[in-house]
């Protein structure tokens, strides 16, 4: 088993609440997203793989060592996921199937129902009742259909409050967005095979998500890392867009594996949203529910910006401290790019990753007497594992096209109000005669008190710092300036981190603007 690039091997029968495993590793053994692979493997080569020959003897050592309410195998979110995959698996492998299974099965659904993560929400709650409307589409009974109406309803409700006005999902998190996408399509096709109505609202959420992820996908298959977002969080965008394409326009497709068996049926709609999928990206896409800016000067150049709520109020795990941050990407690649995810669970790694000192943008504190006590302070007061304090509002926020080739963002916030000090970002780009890439970043800073500031630009992977010093100078007149490079990591994967360089520059604000 390879999860968050950890791989381990393990003897049948499974120690599956092992101590010594980080907890998220666990939780990945108890998800079964494992076996759903040997299963779209198997799909696509017609035939049971080796490793999915011995899922017979796993299924049962799972129900037999873990008892009901036991152990990281009945969190909640974990049983959604595994109720789920165990339902693609039945289906599709009946001889998996014997009655000790079956009711496991349904005790997974009695439980999720009466365990419900409503004081999280987010995407937890979505997983909790995309799982119960795929579970109890499977049974006969009063008590399943009263369940499967119930979370429908439900479902209906958490959606019109998730799903912003610009079809992103309220946690600001792509990887997240096409998880939940990838779900309610999930949720669609089940109603159409069983020959249930697909309600409109379910039809116009998908819609929406679609359109988002198709606006912000970067290069061929990349997409914003704001938040908490590894590229390996979520199956990969290209596939979701097209399996949401498909489902919409009730077409067969040139997928592979569950998501192909999925979508073919002789149900037509009623309500055809008829999508037209392309490769064109738009050169200009503003989010403002969201909260970024997304700018295309050419078909090379790719700037996200961000500048907006960073999380809902009551839901902030997966928050960062990185308002008014930028990335930039070259054919995909990326050229300035935060720090990204590579851990969850509680550590120094992760309070680096979610903190603002991993963004490309600007932190200030206040000037004391004492310099080995300086406290930056966050505009998201991140703390803990999956916990924030303190968010800043946005003050301005604003993104254009002026003379017809030159792209520009400006935002502020009031995270630094609490040391007399307000920072607005202006940038603008574009295309020059000679085919360049111009940026032109301007920080205004008003302090009612002597200020220390300090600035980050985070390279890519294999850029080097060298290009960028001759361009990079200051015009402050600040004594105390210092420019300098450090060696830190950028992570696109869980349990990743390749070294890269990095863009600090010191110093210190007089009172004034």
């Amino acid at each position: 088993f390879n999860f968050l690039n950890d791989e381990k091997e393990l003897e049948i029968p499974f120690e599956w609440n092992d101590t010594k495993q980080l907890k998220l590793w666990n939780f990945n053994l108890h998800y079964f997203d494992w076996a759903r692979k040997f299963l779209e493997d198997s799909i696509e080569n017609k035939e049971w793989n080796e490793k999915a020959i011995r899922l017979d003897f796993i299924l049962d050592d799972w129900i037999n060592k873990n008892l009901l309410g036991k152990g990281n195998g009945w969190s909640s979110y974990t049983t959604s996921l595994r109720a789920r995959n165990w339902v693609w698996l039945f289906r599709c492998s009946p001889q998996l199937i014997n009655q000790k299974r079956l009711d496991s099965l349904w005790h997974h659904i009695i439980w999720i129902n009466y365990n419900l993560e409503l004081h999280i929400g987010g995407n937890h709650l979505i997983e909790n009742l995309t799982s119960l409307i795929i579970c109890c589409c499977q049974f006969e009974g009063r008590l399943s259909n009263r369940i499967y109406k119930k979370s429908l309803k439900l479902l209906e409700a958490e959606l019109k409050y998730q799903i912003l006005e610009d079809g992103g999902h309220e946690e600001r998190s792509a990887s997240y967005h096409l998880l939940m996408l990838d779900r309610l399509i999930e949720v669609g096709c089940i109603l159409r095979l069983t020959n249930r109505e697909t309600p409109d609202w379910l039809l116009s959420n998908i819609y929406k998500m679609f359109k988002w992820a198709k606006n912000i996908r970067i290069g061929k298959e990349n997409f914003p890392r704001f938040n908490d977002s590894p590229y390996d969080g979520c199956p990969n965008i290209n596939i979701i867009t097209d399996f949401a394409y498909c489902f919409l326009n009730n077409q067969l497709s040139n997928l592979k594996g569950l998501r192909s068996l999925l979508l073919e049926n002789e149900n037509i709609l009623e309500n055809n949203y008829s999508p037209q999928i392309t490769n064109y990206k738009a050169p200009f896409i503003d989010l403002p529910s969201t909260g970024w800016t997304i700018i295309r000067p050419n078909k090379n150049w790719e700037f996200t910006f961000k500048c907006g709520k960073s999380c809902p109020d009551k839901l902030p795990g997966h928050a960062h401290s990185d308002l008014l941050s930028f990335d930039l990407f070259l054919d995909g690649q990326p050229i300035i790019s935060e720090t990204g995810t590579s851990i969850y669970g509680k550590s120094e790694i992760r309070k680096i990753e979610r903190s603002l000192i991993s963004h490309n943008t600007i932190q200030f504190a206040e000037c004391k007497l004492n310099r080995k006590k300086i406290k930056w302070i966050e505009p998201i007061e991140i703390w803990g594992d999956f916990r924030a304090a303190r968010k800043a509002s946005i003050i301005k926020r604003d993104a254009g096209i002026k003379n017809n080739n030159i792209f520009w963002v400006l935002g502020s916030h009031d995270g630094f109000n609490i040391i007399k000090a307000c920072h607005e970002r202006y940038i603008e780009l574009f295309i020059n005669e000679k085919e360049d890439l111009i940026i032109n970043c301007i920080d205004k800073v008003n302090c009612e008190k002597d200020t220390l500031w300090r600035q980050f630009y985070h390279l890519g992977p294999n850029i080097r710092s060298s290009l960028f010093k001759e361009f990079y100078k200051s015009e402050l007149n600040d004594k105390e300036y210092q420019f300098h490079t450090k060696e830190t990591w950028y992570s696109k994967k869980f349990g990743e981190r390749i070294n890269r360089k990095s863009l600090f520059s010191t110093g210190k604000l007089n009172v004034g603007n």
